[in-house]
């Protein structure tokens, strides 16, 4: 057990709950530099998301840390205003078609999610996670 609280409430997640992710090999709706399309299952309801992996960590054979980026994704399409916004942090076109429906999809899509885990929390500080230190850098250890 991690001595690190945040790495055992991502650990007590994936103990409640049967939590599957995949990286699909194919684009869905569109690319972005540093994201991926995966699929995340959750007691058997499954899910299409845009995540950000500019370290490639989903690389990595670590359900924790890709629960973690999971988690983080959705926290950043709850924390952003607007489409706008949310489009300026993901260096997306806010006028493609495509990225529209996805983050108009996003809004059921988050709520279901919360549903299930109740609310959404990635646990790892946007600092630790961006500089690889304290609880995210023992994150990225786990194997």
């Amino acid at each position: 057990m991690s001595k690190y609280p945040e790495i055992q409430k991502l650990q007590k997640i994936t103990q409640d709950f049967d939590i599957q992710i995949r990286v699909l090999s194919d684009s869905v709706l569109f690319d972005a530099l540093s994201h991926v399309w995966v699929e995340f299952t959750i007691n058997k309801e499954s899910f299409i998301l845009f995540i950000d992996d500019e370290y490639e960590d989903l690389k990595i054979d670590n359900p924790l840390l890709q629960l973690c980026l999971v988690l983080r994704e959705l926290e950043t399409y709850h924390e952003e205003e607007d489409i706008l916004e949310w489009t300026k942090h993901k260096y997306l076109e806010a006028g493609n078609s495509k990225v529209l429906e996805y983050y108009k999809s996003l809004s059921k899509t988050y709520t279901e999610i919360e549903g299930i885990l109740g609310k959404i929390d990635s646990h790892i500080s946007y600092h630790d996670f961006e500089l690889n230190a304290g609880a995210a850098q023992e994150l990225r250890r786990i194997n």
